[in-house]
């Protein structure tokens, strides 16, 4: 496979069943080619390609989206029920983002103010109704959603708002966020009902004021999180760091005559849920290998090095940001070693102490986490009879070697010594 092999993958290599790898998405690649390559495992190996086009459909994944987030309109003074409203900076209109499905769109107002008004459902023009005309206090906010004819789940809010022909204002100022952009941290393991974030607005409140109110474009905002009317950003659900890291949104306030808008970025931090995991809860293992490294065991050796293979410890963490680390413990830990890919390895150096045909080791996995966790599981590895036999016949032929030496040792001192006694004797 070509440079999409991050989308695509056989479950193994004798599967011919390809499944994807990654979540594809229609806006960044709509179509691509990918090459697909059969071989054998003959000597030289011989192979056939052939060319897989995939064409990828559209999902309804994205909210629509309107051409502005704000928009204003000015009440004429001659202005009858039924007059409609020019808006600036452009016509109220929205699109589906999903661009292969374009769903169509219909418009509605929201809010305490959205009686107001009264949009056109297909069209989003805005009209006057005769509450607009008896409301006293303006300019006025009124929330108008663009919500798919498809899916209710999938919908768009903006603002409108209405001014009267000498315009408007007046009290403390218009609502406004304190900050353009608010940062939240919190930790995977966060109860629900905790406060996140405070957005704070101004000007203060007074206490006989109508409460705020608080918008987000994204529905999804509520599946995790929830607004109170003092602007405290609340978790209803719980975080996974493994899930989803990180949130954005965009947040709209208003009192019923203004409105502002602030981002808000809230950062999952991990926390060390998982322990080590190994596959088996026992490993056993045998070593078939001559002592010379040239078969190794379970699939080879490396006599370059002095290592002869022993078989692989596999080993997973739950927390995806840690990393694991593996050690061996037992009597017999110092005959092995042990990489960071869990591959097992027996010493050759250890074969000319070796005085028994099983050993015994304690493998621990422990990960980077804090705080760090731990997992252990025993491992026996059963030396094969030839290993045991080599290694003895080395033992037994160091002393016999010593026995030669010591006894020429005798023989020449006893040739010195009979010497010595022919030369005093003939003195």
């Amino acid at each position: 496979m070509d440079e999409v092999q991050e989308y695509f993958g056989f479950a193994n290599e004798l599967d011919s069943v390809l499944m994807v790898k990654k979540p594809l998405d229609y806006e960044t690649l709509s179509n691509f080619t990918v090459t697909l390559r059969a071989q054998d495992h003959g000597t030289p190996p011989l192979y056939n390609d052939t060319q897989l086009y995939v064409e990828v459909l559209d999902a309804d994944d994205q909210n629509p989206k309107f051409t502005h987030d704000h928009y204003t309109a000015i009440l004429p003074d001659d202005a009858q029920e039924g007059t409609i409203l020019e808006t600036s900076p452009g016509p109220i209109s929205a699109v589906d983002q999903d661009v292969g499905i374009n769903a169509p769109l219909y418009y509605s107002t929201s809010g305490d103010n959205r009686d107001l008004v009264a949009v056109d459902r297909d069209t989003a023009r805005v009209v006057v109704t005769a509450r607009l005309l008896a409301e006293r206090h303006l300019p006025a906010t009124i929330v108008i959603k663009a919500t798919q004819v498809d899916n209710a789940d999938r919908y768009a809010l903006a603002t409108l708002s209405v001014a009267g022909g000498g315009g408007g204002g007046g009290g403390g100022g218009p609502v406004r966020f304190a900050q353009r952009a608010y940062e939240a941290a919190a930790a995977e393991d966060t109860p629900p009902g905790a406060v996140l974030a405070a957005l704070r607005t101004l000007p203060p409140r007074a206490p006989a004021a109508s409460p705020l109110q608080f918008y987000v474009s994204d529905r999804n905002f509520l599946e995790k999180f929830a607004i109170n009317s003092d602007g405290e950003v609340l978790l209803r659900r719980a975080l996974d760091y493994e899930t989803t890291k990180q949130y954005f949104y965009q947040v709209m306030v208003t009192d019923g005559v203004a409105n502002d808008t602030a981002s808000i970025n809230i950062t999952v931090l991990n926390v060390n849920e998982w322990e080590p995991r190994f596959r088996y809860p026992q490993y056993e293992f045998r070593v078939e290998g001559g002592a010379d490294g040239a078969d190794g065991a379970a699939g080879g050796g490396d006599s370059s090095a002095g290592l002869l293979r022993v078989g692989r410890l596999d080993v997973h963490d739950g927390d995806t940001a840690d990393s694991v680390t593996l050690s061996l413990r037992g009597p017999h830990a110092s005959m092995f070693y042990i990489n960071d890919q869990g591959e097992m390895f027996l010493r050759m150096e250890s074969l000319a102490t070796l005085n028994t045909s099983v050993l015994h080791v304690v493998a621990t996995a422990r990960d980077s986490g804090t705080p760090p966790r731990q997992t252990s599981v025993p491992v026996l590895v059963h030396v094969s009879e030839r290993l045991v036999r080599g290694a003895g016949s080395v033992r037994a032929g160091a002393p016999g070697g010593v026995l030669v030496a010591f006894a020429a040792a005798l023989a020449l001192l006893a040739l010195l010594v009979c010497a010595l006694l022919a030369y005093i004797y003939r003195a």
